[in-house]
């Protein structure tokens, strides 16, 4: 029961790195990058060759589970929470800035921002 949680676990962070993965490939291909200090060549590259031990990773995987491992499931999880924890991190690091320029700024009163509001009945 361990293994078999153990093995859907690592195909679902695997699956999730390979989805970033390929995202950030057709982001660069597509040219939607803003930031391009050293051209898409070589980010292509980089992802490309992340994408081969990406590949790596899911035929050891593979093997492991069809071993039935538990050591090495085990430490193949722990890899992949270690990578895969950054991204979701600059994930949630995005979304809270992005939610923090576009936030509406509260209505002031026209006799200031700084009056305090009258009530009137």
């Amino acid at each position: 029961m361990i293994i078999t949680f153990l093995a859907l676990f690592n195909w679902t962070l695997w699956s999730a790195l390979l989805v970033a993965m390929l995202y950030a490939w057709f982001t660069l291909f597509l040219g939607r990058s803003q930031n391009l200090k050293s051209g898409p060549a070589l980010g292509l590259s980089l992802i490309g060759g992340g994408l081969l031990f990406l590949a790596a990773g899911g035929a050891v995987l593979y093997w492991l589970a069809q071993k039935e491992s538990l050591t090495g499931l085990t430490v193949i999880a722990l890899l992949l929470t270690g990578t895969i924890t950054p991204l979701i991190k600059q994930a949630f690091q995005a979304v809270l800035t992005h939610r923090s320029r576009h936030v509406r700024s509260p209505r002031t009163s026209p006799a200031g921002p700084n009056s305090t509001p009258s009530l009137s009945w």
